[in-house]
């Protein structure tokens, strides 16, 4: 038998495939009337309810399922998040604690190195102004007239002709004899110091050899170490062996260092 609603060919009282219910053969004319108007009837409204209401069924059955998977995963994936976090923060509490070390170390270090370096400057300041009194006391020494240093008087000896006449004063020896006791009167000097002093002032080599020997006859170099050493531990602490080192600097042989170091640490 075919069904008049999907044409399926089947046999029963239903279809199988659409569920509508199928004509009945009957010798009843009014059977056969009534069996066409249910046929009629169960077309228009029975297997269309009964459809919907079966894929209503399975789309709630599918969506709820599908609803409650969603659900878990999400669960899942908020306690993963809460856990990987935890973890990332507890991660990052310990490197940011151990870079606030790390720049409290070194904000202490800048304390002390600040506070060093004041010092230093200090002590840097002190050293300039003794030094610039010490200059400007010695540019007026180098300005106020020049006192006349009494000569010596020649004494001409008479030797014999096989001996070598004694050389004369140099042009400018007693210049620079002058000079250097201008400077020894002003600050102390090392024998070499004071010559390397005259050089710059541009005086010739003769002239200094002849004022340099002329102030070894008057001039104690060893009193001039002891002066020069009272001179830097006015100025800064000094340990005996630097202070020995800084007085061979100036030109001080080794003996008048040690000597002038030894006077004035005592």
């Amino acid at each position: 038998m075919m069904c008049p609603n999907c044409g399926n060919e089947t046999t029963g009282k239903f279809c199988e495939k659409c569920g509508n219910p199928l004509e009945v053969v009957t010798n009843n004319p009014n059977e056969e009337i009534n069996s066409t108007i249910n046929s009629n009837s169960s077309e228009t409204t029975t297997p269309t309810i009964a459809n919907i209401h079966l894929k209503a069924s399975k789309k709630n059955k599918v969506s709820t399922r599908l609803i409650l998977e969603i659900i878990g995963c999400v669960i899942i994936l908020i306690l993963f998040v809460s856990v990987v976090s935890g973890d990332q923060e507890t991660t990052n509490n310990d490197d940011l604690q151990a870079r606030y070390d790390e720049l409290a170390a070194l904000y202490e270090g800048a304390l002390e190195q600040i506070a060093d370096l004041e010092t230093e400057y200090i002590n840097l300041s002190d050293t300039n102004k003794t030094l610039v009194a010490q200059i400007d006391e010695l540019q007026r020494a180098m300005d106020a007239p020049e006192e006349d240093v009494p000569e010596e008087p020649i004494v001409e000896e008479v030797t014999p002709l096989t001996e070598t006449p004694t050389l004369e004063v140099p042009a400018e020896g007693e210049q620079a004899l002058r000079s250097g006791q201008q400077y020894l009167n002003f600050t102390s000097f090392s024998r070499s110091g004071l010559g390397e002093q005259l050089e710059y002032e541009g005086f010739p080599a003769d002239a200094i050899e002849y004022a340099l020997t002329r102030l070894d006859e008057t001039v104690d170099w060893y009193e001039q170490a002891v002066l020069k050493a009272q001179q830097y531990l006015d100025l800064m602490s000094f340990s005996r062996s630097r202070l020995i080192d800084q007085l061979v600097y100036e030109g001080f042989t080794k003996d008048q260092a040690e000597h002038g170091a030894n006077e004035a640490l005592n």
